[in-house]
C-alpha cells in the first residue's frame, strides 16, 4: 500500500511534504480574464465594432479617383452621313482617330444618404453591446474559473484531511501493536487499526488522482498552460466571515449584464426599423470631373495636342417604387422587434426564478455549513475524551474506531458545506449581478 502511495504522488507531482504556495482564487480568475483563448476571442468584438463603425461612417468623406488609359481603335467604326453636297445620296464617315488616349480624375462628396444616416446613429449602441458581449463573457470565465477553483480546493482538502487521518491512525496502529505485544489486548484491536489506516491510504490515493483531474479542469478553465505547475491556497477562515457577513440583498433586475445588452439591442432594432421607414428618402451627392483627352490616327503624334474635358455636378437617386419591398421590410424590423420584447420579458422571468434559487440554496448552504462547523468541534471533542479512555483501557479500541469515522465524517461535512456555500455564493452573485 505504501508503496502504491507513493507511486501515485510521484504521478500527479504532489508529495507529502509539498509546500502549498501561490495561486488564489482572484489569481486565477485575474489570469483567465488575460489569458483565456475564448475570452480574449470575444474581446475583438471591441475592435470590429469600432472598425465597423469607422468603414460604414467613411462614406460621408469625399472619394477621390483616377482613371486612365490608352486606346488603338485598329478597325474604326464606319458611320453613314447624307451627303449634303448631293441630296439623296449618302456618304461612309469614319469616326473617331485610330489612337485614343485620356487621363482624369472624379471627386464624390456624399451630402445625404438615409443607409449612412443610420450608421452614424448606430455607431455608440453597437460598440456598448460589444462591451456588454464583453462583460458578460468576462463574468461567465469568473463563475467558470471560481467554481472549477473551489471544486479543485475540496479535493485538495480532503486529501489534507485524509494526510490527518494517516498520522493520526498509525499512532494508534503503534499503539494497538504495542499494547498486542506486551500481551495486554488480543489481536482485534491491531488488525482494526491495520485496515482503518489501509482505507485511510485508499482514500488519499483516490484524492490525489481525483486531484490531478480537477486540477486539470482548472487549467483549461484559465487558459492555463497544461505542462506548468498551479498550486493552489485559500484562506478558509476569511472565505466563512465572507460567507456569514452577507446580507442577501433583493436582486436589481436593472444590474445583471444579460438585461443591459438586450436593451441595447432593442435600440440598434429600432434605428434599423427607423431606417427602413425612411428608406424612401434620396441620396444626395455632388461631383466634379476633370480628363484629359488626346486623339491622333498615329502613335507617335497621339500626345501632341490635348482636348480637356471637365463638369461638376449635383445627383441625387430616390427609390420612387420598389413594389412592396419597403413595407415588408418595415413589418419584418417590427416583428423582430417583438421578438426582443418577449426575450426581455422571458429574461426577467428567468432573473427572478435564478434569484428565488439562487438565494435559496445560498441560506440553505450557510445553514448547513454552520451546523456542521459545530459538528466538528463536537467529534473532535469526543474522539479526544474517546481516544483517552480507550489508553487508560476504559474504552475497547471500537469506540476508538467509531469515533475517528465521526470525525472525519464531520470534517468532510464540514469542508463539503463550506465548499458549496462558496460556490452556492458564487451562483448568488452572479444572478445578483454584484459579481
Amino acid at each position: 500500500m505504501k508503496y502504491l502511495l507513493s507511486l501515485i504522488l510521484l504521478a500527479v507531482g504532489v508529495g507529502a511534504g509539498a509546500q502549498v504556495q501561490g495561486w488564489d482564487r482572484q489569481q486565477c480568475v485575474a489570469y483567465a480574464l488575460a489569458n483565456q483563448p475564448a475570452l480574449r476571442n470575444v474581446r475583438l468584438e471591441d475592435s470590429i465594432a469600432r472598425l465597423t463603425n469607422a468603414i460604414n461612417l467613411a462614406a460621408w468623406k469625399p472619394s477621390v479617383s483616377a482613371s486612365g488609359g490608352v486606346t488603338n481603335n485598329f478597325k474604326q467604326q464606319i458611320t453613314i452621313f447624307p451627303d449634303f453636297m448631293n441630296p439623296g445620296e449618302t456618304r461612309e464617315v469614319i469616326i473617331g482617330q485610330a489612337w485614343l488616349s485620356s487621363l482624369g480624375l472624379s471627386a464624390n462628396q456624399l451630402l445625404y444618404s438615409p443607409e449612412v444616416a443610420r450608421d452614424s446613429r448606430l455607431r455608440e449602441p453597437r460598440v456598448n453591446a460589444a462591451r456588454l458581449a464583453i462583460r458578460e463573457a468576462e463574468i461567465g470565465v469568473e463563475v467558470e474559473v471560481g467554481t472549477a477553483f473551489y471544486e479543485a480546493l475540496r479535493v485538495g482538502e480532503q486529501i489534507t484531511l485524509s494526510r490527518a487521518d494517516i498520522e493520526r491512525l498509525e499512532r494508534n496502529l503503534r499503539d494497538a501493536r504495542l499494547l498486542y505485544d506486551n500481551g495486554l489486548n488480543d489481536k482485534v484491536d491491531y488488525k482494526r487499526a491495520t485496515i482503518a489506516l489501509n482505507q485511510a491510504r485508499a482514500r488519499l490515493a483516490s484524492g490525489l488522482l481525483d486531484y490531478a483531474a480537477r486540477l486539470a479542469e482548472l487549467k483549461a478553465a484559465m487558459g492555463f498552460p497544461a505542462g506548468e505547475e498551479l498550486n493552489l491556497v485559500y484562506d478558509f477562515g476569511e472565505s466563512a466571515g465572507e460567507v456569514l457577513a452577507d446580507s442577501l440583498a433583493v436582486t436589481d433586475v436593472r444590474q445583471r449584464v444579460e438585461v443591459s445588452r438586450l436593451l441595447v439591442e432593442q435600440e440598434l432594432q429600432d434605428l434599423n426599423t427607423e431606417y427602413y421607414r425612411r428608406a424612401w428618402l434620396p441620396s444626395v451627392s455632388a461631383g466634379a470631373e476633370y480628363s484629359f483627352n488626346w486623339q491622333a490616327n498615329a502613335f507617335g503624334s497621339l500626345y501632341d495636342r490635348r482636348f480637356p474635358a471637365g463638369l461638376v455636378a449635383l445627383n441625387f437617386s430616390a427609390p420612387l417604387f420598389s413594389g412592396t419591398r419597403r413595407f415588408r421590410q418595415v413589418e419584418l424590423q417590427t416583428v423582430y422587434r417583438r421578438g426582443l420584447d418577449l426575450e426581455l420579458e422571458s429574461l426577467r422571468q428567468q432573473i427572478s426564478r435564478e434569484s428565488t434559487v439562487a438565494t435559496s440554496d445560498y441560506r440553505s448552504a450557510r445553514l448547513t455549513y454552520l451546523v456542521a462547523a459545530e459538528n466538528v468541534a463536537i467529534a473532535r471533542e469526543i474522539y479526544d475524551v474517546i481516544l483517552l479512555q480507550y489508553r487508560e483501557g476504559i474504552e475497547p479500541f471500537l469506540e476508538v474506531v467509531i469515533a475517528e469515522n465521526d470525525l472525519r465524517t464531520a470534517q468532510n461535512t464540514s469542508l463539503n458545506a463550506l465548499i458549496d456555500a462558496l460556490v452556492a455564493r458564487l451562483e448568488y452573485r452572479r444572478v445578483s449581478g454584484t459579481l
